[in-house]
Order: C-alpha cells, then structure tokens, then sequence
C-alpha cells in the first residue's frame, strides 16, 4: 500500500505540473506568442498526459476504494483487515487500459480535422 500512495503522490505531481504546462501552452498559443513550440506541445502531449490522467485517477480511486473496504470492515468487527483487493485491482486496471487504448487509436487511426 506504501507503493500506491507513493505512486498517487508523485502521479498527482506530475498530473498537475503537466497540465499547468498544458494550460499556459494553450494561452501562449491562442496569443500567438511562441506558437510554433505550443502546437507542437498540444498536439504530441496529449498521450502522456491522458497517461498521467489515468494513472492519477486510478491510483485515487484505488486509495478511496481501499479506505472505504477498510471502514466498512471495521463497522462489522472484522479483526484482519486484507490490503489486496485483486478483483478491484483487475477491474481498475482493465478499464484504465482499455481508456488509453482507445485514445491513442483516436490519436493515431483518426485524421486531425484542423
């Protein structure tokens, strides 16, 4: 569990810092102040960032869940409380691949429409 809080943390990191550097790229651009390097950001970093996305959303999710079994078990008066959840990591994992799969043949198989 140490592992996925420590993923959390550094994932919203990055999340954040990313998406700043998204925000002022978009600005910069629609400015026309260094357009050339702001289109070039928004147009080939829109799959690390749904990456960041996705991984921030999943390990937050997976922490929430994981609180929640966790409270839930201790309102019943169960002693040992199991930190592995397999079925719950599978489906996280599953959708959050089968999310960045479909993006990225929407980034790749689809013409830009400009």
């Amino acid at each position: 569990m140490k592992f996925l809080r420590e993923l959390h943390a550094m994932s919203e990191l990055f999340f954040y810092l990313f998406g700043g550097l998204f925000l002022m790229a978009f600005l910069l651009w629609k400015n026309d102040v260094f357009a050339y390097q702001a289109e070039l950001l928004l147009r080939y970093g829109d799959l690390p960032f749904a990456f960041l996305a996705l991984l921030f959303g999943g390990t937050s999710l997976r922490l929430t869940f994981s609180d929640l079994l966790k409270e839930e078990s201790a309102l019943i008066g169960a002693e040992d409380i199991d930190a592995e959840h397999p079925i719950l990591d599978a489906i996280l994992i599953v959708s959050g691949l089968t999310l960045f799969l479909g993006l990225v043949y929407m980034d790749f198989a689809l013409p830009n429409v400009v």
